[in-house]
Parts: C-alpha cells; structure tokens; sequence
C-alpha cells in the first residue's frame, strides 16, 4: 500500500540532509521559467510570508529575488 504525499513525513534532524534538501539541490534549470520557495515565519508576534524567486532568462542567467508580505497576528504552533 503506498501513501499519498501528504501522508507521507520523515524526521530528520537538522545536521543530516533529507529529502527536501535533495530535491532543491537537483532542481532543473532547463526548460523551467521560474523556481520559488515560500517560508512563512513569525517576526515580533507577526506572521511573515516570505517569497524567494529564482527566475531564468533564455540564456541560461538568471536573477534570484524576495519577497515578504505581513499576513496578520496569529500564534506559533
């Protein structure tokens, strides 16, 4: 029986590199318009949702950009 994705957890510790880190660190460039990667974070009692952008150009550059958007009051889980 196989799990869906958003069943599926692994615990890793911090020192140890897991699967999310192996997903970004093979990431294609090929092909693909834009990576990005969206945190959210509590910041002096505020929730912060931060956006960080990788956008390629047709020649093989590209231009890397963030993003933070206050959402509002909330509590840390």
């Amino acid at each position: 029986m196989s799990l869906a994705p958003s069943q599926y957890t692994m615990n890793i510790s911090s020192n140890q590199e897991g699967p999310f880190k192996e997903a970004l660190d093979r990431l294609p460039s090929q092909g693909v318009f834009q990576h990005s990667l969206v945190t959210y974070r509590y910041h002096s009692g505020q929730l912060i949702k931060e956006t960080i952008v990788r956008t390629y150009s047709s020649n093989g550059d590209y231009t890397d950009g963030i993003k933070s958007e206050p959402i509002g009051k909330g509590s840390a889980v």
